[in-house]
């Protein structure tokens, strides 16, 4: 069954099959950057790629998830070091970064590694 179509529509379901125009439009529009993840990168290393995801983002430092999209990109020795803070989830960033960047320094000191 055929469906009567105006001009306009027609243009428009005839460029989203055009891939040379959806190629430009994607360009368009803007892309949401990916959360850092930390990895091998020292805690502090970490919380500066996190702070350029926040300025890039325009995300407030105030949202409540943000400490969430954090922990997650923690590695999984970090995430368990945060379990063992008496009240982490409630702690600022900042507090849990300076906690976690002396855990570190502790064990470079003593273990070397």
């Amino acid at each position: 069954m055929l469906v009567p179509m105006c001009e306009d529509c027609f243009k428009k379901f005839s460029c989203i099959a055009c891939i040379a125009c959806y190629k430009e439009s994607s360009e368009l529009r803007p892309k949401i950057p990916m959360p850092p993840i930390q990895g091998d990168l020292p805690i502090r290393d970490y919380f500066k790629l996190f702070e350029g995801f926040i300025l890039i983002t325009g995300i407030s430092k105030d949202n409540p998830g943000l400490k969430t999209i954090f922990i997650n990109g923690l590695s999984d020795e970090n995430k368990k070091e945060i379990r063992e803070i008496p009240f982490g989830a409630v702690r600022p960033i900042e507090h849990i970064v300076a906690y976690l960047a002396n855990v570190e320094d502790y064990k470079h000191i003593i273990f070397g590694a």
